[in-house]
């Protein structure tokens, strides 16, 4: 029986065994989401892959180096965005240069070892079959029992965090609420030193009534994150990951608590926000198996230039933009809460300065070239703030409504040498009846927020 075994794993099992290992690392990030189906057929396809780069490689090469080969690309196709971060940049600005780079290097690997003719490396290769096979062997297991693991703690994280709402008993003539989110919209103060400009809004919404909380920090620079932190009205939730943190907000606390107090909440953005189902799927977290199995790998990074090129992008804050219109517009017999989500000035930077459509650009703009990359940002920016003066000018009966125009955190890119300022994103606020004006500029993040509105609007 020890012969038979020694057998098995002195043979190149190592590379069959990874697509089993793999499955079940992606697996482990969050088992609640597991479709059966979508494993099998994603386990089937890479073994098929397998056998057939391996019969195409052993035409040339012996089966081991041919083995060694495919296991290569492999790792290279399914850890390309973990290899990059090894090197040290950023998951979400990986420039193309370096998939460029590797991949040379990578052709550069595999044409080396196709070279190789010295009976010497294969019989060292041969020798470690057994400690890979065992390794991997191993490594599945384990990430296999750390499945179970894994969904009993998120049961209990988010379980542990769900907020009961409360109702609160509103005033007769409750104001709408309109909360437009800004993504990644720094501070002032952060644009003044961060990218050489002074925001005009600033006085542009000071002489329409609004207060700009100046300080107002996010307390993360996540944008799932921070967005838990207002939905849940909870600063110090930290999800264990970006799955738990979907998970919170479709159970979060804030709505139910307004709409248990009559208010009507509209939802137009790209998160599932507790019964209120997403506009459209904008979002770069993993919403559904397929994308938590390829997160981090080559596919991926096609998924992600397909979905979020300029013109997706640019038609999703169009459609953003003429709804939240058209809500303002309409006639409710309720009071009601907006919440719309407009993707600017985060990338792909879609239009300029004065709004003309960008065309056909590369969805990621060149993150190397600092200064044409802040001066996109900017043009970005400007083209944001005319589209929301022109919203306030064009809709005179939102100066009745309580409005809060705020980013989610501040800008994350590389070359911003100082942190702090990402979570630092602008605020503004505009009340149009009496408040308590001290306690709104004593708030430090945009979670607090919440809970002053409820304070505000009702019976004291």
């Amino acid at each position: 029986m020890g012969e038979k075994i020694d057998k098995i794993i002195s043979r190149p099992l190592y590379l069959f065994l990874y697509g089993f290992s793999f499955l079940f690392l992606k697996i482990s990030a969050y088992p609640a989401s597991l479709s059966i189906f979508i494993a099998t057929v994603f386990l089937f396809s890479y073994l098929i892959t397998v056998y057939f780069l391996l019969r195409i490689f052993k035409k040339f090469v012996q089966y081991d180096l041919a083995s060694l080969m495919v296991f290569l690309i492999a790792i290279s196709a399914l850890h390309i965005m973990g290899i990059a971060q090894f090197f040290g940049y950023s998951y979400s600005y990986i420039p193309n240069s370096f998939y460029i780079a590797f991949y040379l290097f990578t052709a550069f690997i595999l044409f080396l070892i196709a070279r190789i003719k010295e009976l010497v490396f294969i019989k060292i290769l041969k020798k470690l079959y057994p400690l890979i096979n065992v390794f991997i062997f191993f490594s599945s297991i384990i990430f296999f029992i750390n499945c179970f693991k894994k969904l009993n703690d998120s049961r209990i994280e988010i379980q542990n965090h769900y907020n009961n709402p409360k109702k609160f008993t509103t005033v007769k003539n409750s104001k709408d609420i309109v909360w437009i989110i800004l993504d990644e919209y720094a501070s002032s103060i952060s644009l003044h030193q961060q990218f050489s400009f002074d925001n005009p809004l600033d006085s542009a919404l000071k002489n329409l009534g609004f207060i700009i909380l100046k300080d107002i920090h996010s307390s993360y620079s996540n944008t799932l994150f921070s967005i838990n932190s207002i939905f849940n009205m909870n600063d110090t939730i930290v999800p264990s990951s970006f799955y738990v943190g979907e998970e919170l907000l479709r159970h979060s606390s804030l709505i139910p608590s307004f709409e248990k107090s009559g208010y009507q909440f509209t939802n137009l953005s790209f998160f599932n926000l507790s019964e209120h189902t997403m506009l459209e799927n904008r979002s770069g977290y993993p919403y559904t198996f397929i994308q938590q199995l390829i997160a981090g790998t080559i596919f991926n990074k096609i998924y992600i230039n397909l979905k979020f090129s300029v013109k997706s992008s640019d038609d999703y804050n169009q459609k953003i933009y003429n709804r939240l219109c058209g809500e303002l517009k309409s006639y409710s017999s309720r009071p009601r809460f907006i919440w719309a989500h407009l993707t600017i000035p985060h990338e792909p930077f879609c239009r300029d300065e004065k709004g003309n459509y960008r065309g056909f650009t590369s969805n990621r703009d060149d993150i190397s070239d600092t200064v044409n990359y802040k001066k996109l940002y900017i043009n970005y920016l400007k083209y944001g703030n005319q589209l929301i003066l022109n919203l306030l000018k064009s809709n005179p009966e939102i100066r009745d409504k309580i409005v809060i125009i705020s980013g989610d955190h501040g800008p994350r890119y590389p070359f911003l040498k100082n942190k702090d300022f990402q979570k630092w994103p602008f605020a503004a606020i505009y009340i149009p009846d009496s408040f308590n004006t001290q306690k709104l500029e004593k708030l430090h993040t945009i979670g607090e927020l919440p809970e002053f509105l409820i304070s505000h609007i009702s019976k004291s």
